[in-house]
């Protein structure tokens, strides 16, 4: 029967949703909810989620400026907007800036306002439809050593999530936070004219 195929491929062909929430998304939450790591379903929930049918939206306008040597501000304003069928607009805005303090050493910071939906957060449907999050994240990076074509360094960024009421249980905070100290690996400067600055 070279012809048969599965219901959740002839759904995604179709541009249905899909069983997927129902099945893998229900066992990635229900697992989470237990404390228990089921990392086969959550890796294979995220590949097949995007399948889904969803019309998106976006748009960025990126701004670098050189303020004098070796000191550069850049900044990005992305917005983003994404409905799957029978659902309405989920929107997001970021705002993003990093600054050069001088060739060793930059900080940046981000700010972020998303809408998501119950699955996007693996939640049980009966949570609702959308929830309103927000971010802060502010973060240090230094260049430890720099050649032609690589800068290799360490850095450290600290994030503030704000969370609706309605999700405080899940999160156990309305300000849940985090710190990531990690380490980079980059391209070299890149000239104004092409090649890499020495």
């Amino acid at each position: 029967m070279p012809e048969a195929t599965a219901s959740m491929q002839r759904d995604l062909g179709a541009g249905r949703p899909s069983e997927l929430d129902d099945q893998t998304g229900a066992v990635v939450r229900l697992a989470r909810e237990a404390g228990v790591p089921v990392p086969i379903h959550a890796i294979l929930y995220a590949a097949l989620a995007p399948q889904e049918s969803v019309h998106r939206l976006g748009g960025a306008v990126l701004v670098t400026r050189e303020i004098a040597v070796a000191r550069h501000w850049s900044s990005a304003l992305v917005y983003g907007a994404n409905v799957s069928p029978g659902d309405h607009w989920s929107n997001s805005v970021l705002l993003e800036s990093s600054f050069d303090v001088n060739d060793k050493n930059a900080v940046f910071g981000r700010v972020e306002f998303v809408q998501k939906s119950a699955a996007d957060l693996a939640l049980p449907r009966a949570f609702g439809a959308h929830y309103d999050v927000g971010e802060l994240s502010l973060g240090y990076f230094r260049t430890v050593r720099s050649t032609r074509s690589l800068a290799i360094g360490v850095g450290v960024r600290g994030t503030v999530n704000v969370v609706p009421p309605s999700l405080r249980a899940v999160y156990e905070s309305r300000l849940p936070v985090g710190a990531v100290l990690y380490f980079g690996i980059r391209p070299g400067r890149i000239a104004p004219h092409g090649g890499t600055m020495p």
